[in-house]
């Protein structure tokens, strides 16, 4: 059987962290509600972008070039010409 004053500071111990635990609650609050409108906003986030990449996707299709080439190849194909045509504007200025 315990003492008076062993059961006593016991009960003085779980009060002091019950208060303790009520005082920490409200910090928790804030961060979790905080993390709860990121995942939304998250969420709404990415729907927006499967969206788009399908749109970009079907838009591709539509938008393809008479030999065949997508809409994004020609982009691409294009984008690599230009690096193509500086180097070469870069050599005949005796550029390196």
């Amino acid at each position: 059987m315990e003492a008076p004053a062993i059961r006593g500071q016991r009960r003085q111990a779980r009060r002091r962290h019950y208060g303790q635990l009520q005082q920490l609650q409200p910090n928790l609050q804030q961060p979790q509600h905080t993390l709860a409108v990121r995942t939304d906003e998250l969420t709404m986030l990415n729907r927006d972008n499967q969206i788009s990449v399908r749109r970009t996707a079907k838009a591709a299709v539509r938008l393809s070039t008479p030999d065949g080439m997508s809409a994004i190849e020609f982009v691409k194909d294009q984008k690599t010409l230009e690096r193509v045509m500086g180097v070469l504007a870069q050599m005949e200025h005796g550029y390196p």
